[in-house]
């Protein structure tokens, strides 16, 4: 029987000593050639009329309105303004605190509120006129826009002018 156990040993040893031996590596290093074509597409007038804006023929609203999204977005996530029912921002909590520069939030929020609700009333202006229809159905008609796009989590008016949670 203790004979046995020094012979299985050597045997164990002579199959594992003649395990071929596999090379991993490569001569060269190995090179990865990432390219990227990032398509984005948006529903909008735009893709039914097959035109798209360059950076030369973007109005200064949108160009405004594009720096000042990040800043709008940050606002709606942290629950002090929502989308009211006429298309435009409106403050529903107000902050308390300071900001880097010294400014009060609240006073911060009423000034990026109201830059962004004067470039979304100076759209629907263009809009309502280059379709010839009052500017309340405009205003009514990106409402339910906003209310589509909107994240959940974000808040938006009713008819009765209550906030609820989309």
């Amino acid at each position: 029987m203790f004979r046995s156990i020094p012979l299985i040993f050597l045997i164990a040893l002579l199959i594992s000593s003649c395990a071929p031996t596999i090379q991993v590596s490569t001569p060269e290093p190995v090179k990865i050639d990432v390219n990227m074509r990032v398509d984005v597409h948006t529903k909008d007038d735009r893709e039914k009329t097959n035109t798209k804006l360059t950076a030369q023929e973007e109005t200064p609203i949108a160009s405004r309105r594009r720096a000042r999204m990040g800043e709008v977005q940050d606002m709606k996530n942290s629950h002090f303004i929502g989308e009211n029912l006429n298309g435009y921002i409106e403050i529903r909590q107000k902050p308390e605190g300071k900001i880097p520069s010294g400014e009060l939030y609240a006073d911060y929020i009423q000034r990026t509120i109201r830059e962004e609700n004067n470039d979304r009333r100076a759209l629907y202006l263009q809009t309502a006129e280059k379709e010839g229809v009052p500017l309340e159905i405009t205003e009514r008609e990106m409402a339910k826009r906003w209310y589509e796009t909107s994240y959940p989590k974000e808040w938006l008016q009713k008819e009765d002018r209550s906030w609820y949670q989309k």
